[in-house]
């Protein structure tokens, strides 16, 4: 083999330019690890890097290696600063942030919620901030020179007053007075009755449209109630003298054309009994004792009934018809005829297609055995009857049903 100098010089000088490349390779693969290393697990070795502690309200959060300064510390607490003052203190070993946040309050006003946060505020610096207006009648839950305080509820009334007049009738009373010019049996509408009228007038307080007040501001009689009068007749009707012949009389106990109604002699007294009432009523002297005896004397010829006291009665016609009786009702509103007369004896119920009301009448038991006397017409009963008015429940069971002939008078 033959051996060129210089030969094993040059093969030594290339391998040491290809290990200084293998070398240099070897370290840029490494500063390129390390630079991907400290990206992924973001390590940055600044020496501005510091640790921070962030104190807000409760919570308390430590970072490590901020190199951004605070601003870099509160991002990466995620923290919201808005409402808040912050306060920054370096420490050796540490930087501190303290967070003092505003109170937040919750104003409800005209259906609307609204947060707000304000620092050393009172209740009406909220109102005034919100530019809500508040009439002079309006609410407040709270004073508008409290300081508000976090989580507080403000909320706002908006009051409205309404009056109102609410018109009620005043019931008339009925009245009866007697009156001596009016004939006895007869009752006159002496003034027709009115209602009054009562106004009340309320106020009503509403707060956010529901009511929270209620209250009577006056009553007053705005039309005074007339009461309705009427006259009642108590004067005696007018007696008509006997005739002295005695022909065309007729007394119903001898079968001549003279009737008498009892069952006694011509002398007009009745020697029958029949259970009597005792009372007082409007009519003539024969009404007086109710049912009782006959005393009268009825003369067909001439249509005229004598009383025992001489009082003679012109009658127009006789009508058959079943008698019945009533007393007094329980309650005192029923004891006021349709005619508007107090209920008492003299006073009988017909039909007024019978015997309208007004009808001044004589009755007589068609049996000649009893006699109610002089009556005026003045309620209604609820069939063909007449019915005729007693003191006692007593009396009208006793008197049951009969048969009448009732004479209408004039």
């Amino acid at each position: 083999m033959v051996h060129l100098p210089g030969l094993e010089v040059i093969k030594t000088s290339r391998r040491a330019k290809t290990i200084i490349f293998l070398s240099a390779a070897i370290v840029l693969a490494v500063g390129i690890a390390a630079f991907v290393f400290l990206r992924t697990f973001d390590l940055e070795y600044s020496p501005d890097a510091r640790d921070y502690v962030i104190f807000d309200g409760d919570k308390v959060i430590a970072l490590s290696d901020c190199v951004g300064g605070a601003d870099e510390a509160i991002e990466r607490a995620k923290i919201n600063v808005g409402n808040a003052d912050i306060e920054i203190t370096d420490e050796d070993d540490a930087t501190i942030i303290s967070v003092d946040r505003y109170p937040a309050v919750l104003v409800s006003c005209d259906g609307e919620e609204t947060l707000v946060s304000m620092k050393n505020a009172t209740v009406g610096d909220v109102i005034d901030k919100l530019g809500i207006t508040l009439a002079d009648i309006d609410t407040l839950n709270y004073s508008a020179d409290e300081p508000i305080a976090d989580g507080m509820r403000i909320k706002v009334g908006r009051v409205t007053i309404s009056d109102r007049s609410v018109e009620a009738e005043i019931p008339f009373e009925t009245l009866y007075e007697n009156d001596p010019s009016i004939e006895k049996g007869k009752v006159v509408l002496k003034t027709e009755g009115k209602t009054g009228v009562l106004t009340t007038t309320y106020r009503y307080t509403y707060e956010n449209g529901l009511l929270v007040a209620f209250e009577v501001l006056s009553r007053e009689v705005t039309t005074e109630k007339t009461d309705e009068v009427y006259s009642v007749g108590t004067k005696e009707p007018p007696k008509i003298a006997k005739s002295s012949s005695s022909s065309g009389k007729t007394n119903t106990s001898s079968s001549s054309s003279k009737t008498n109604t009892s069952s006694s002699s011509s002398s007009g007294k009745s020697t029958s009994s029949n259970p009597s009432v005792s009372t007082t009523g409007t009519g003539s002297s024969g009404a007086k004792s109710g049912v009782h005896s006959v005393t009268c004397t009825v003369d067909t010829d001439a249509k005229t009934i004598t009383t025992a006291d001489g009082t003679v009665y012109s009658y127009s016609k006789a009508i058959s018809m079943t008698a019945t009786a009533y007393s007094y009702d329980s309650n005192p509103a029923m004891n006021i005829t349709s005619s508007g007369v107090p209920v008492q004896v003299g006073v009988v119920a017909a039909l007024p297609k019978t015997l309208p009301q007004g009808t001044k009448v004589y009755i007589v038991g068609e049996s000649g055995t009893w006699e109610y006397g002089f009556a005026t017409v003045g309620d209604k009963p609820g069939r063909d009857i007449v019915d005729l008015f007693m003191e006692t429940e007593k009396q009208c069971i006793n008197f049951g049903v009969r048969s009448a002939t009732v004479y209408v008078v004039g």
